[in-house]
């Protein structure tokens, strides 16, 4: 949402698999979103939109996890890691490009937000956005323990 509308709207006609990060919270079209193969938002931006009329959104809960609705009925729930958060920041990016990798890998629900959880809360070990970044190992490795 860091782009004009304008942009946002031609990028989603002319995708093929389009997701979107509703964040920061701005206005979107109806129909802009309905263009969207996965809307990705925070518990307060999901509440700007009818989730019943969206193919698949995915609702971040913070340290409570993610929820993956597909047209207004709940397909997968995700728990966050217990960690202890270093610093926040850059977080909620990485739970969105987890999310999209494991989106492209054709994942199921459950995987593709189990591990785009995980990443998330791994990416709040460290300071900073960049120095935290979780491998694809280290996300499968917590993923491991169960």
């Amino acid at each position: 949402m860091e782009i004009s509308t304008s942009v946002l709207e031609d990028a989603a006609r002319r995708s093929r698999h389009f997701i979107l990060n509703v964040a920061p919270a701005a206005p979107v079209s109806a129909e802009t979103l309905a263009l969207c193969n996965v809307v990705i938002a925070n518990e307060v931006e999901a509440e700007s939109f009818d989730l019943a009329a969206l193919e698949h959104c995915v609702v971040t809960l913070g340290a409570a996890g993610a929820v993956h609705y597909q047209y207004g009925t709940e397909v997968a729930r995700a728990g966050a890691l217990e960690v202890e958060p270093v610093d926040t920041v850059g977080a909620g990016d990485v739970f969105c490009a987890a999310y999209a990798l494991m989106w492209a890998k054709r994942s199921t629900d459950d995987d593709a937000l189990r591990y785009a959880v995980a990443a998330g809360s791994l990416a709040t070990l460290a300071l900073g956005a960049q120095g935290a970044l979780p491998t694809d190992e280290a996300v499968l490795a917590w993923l491991a323990r169960g």
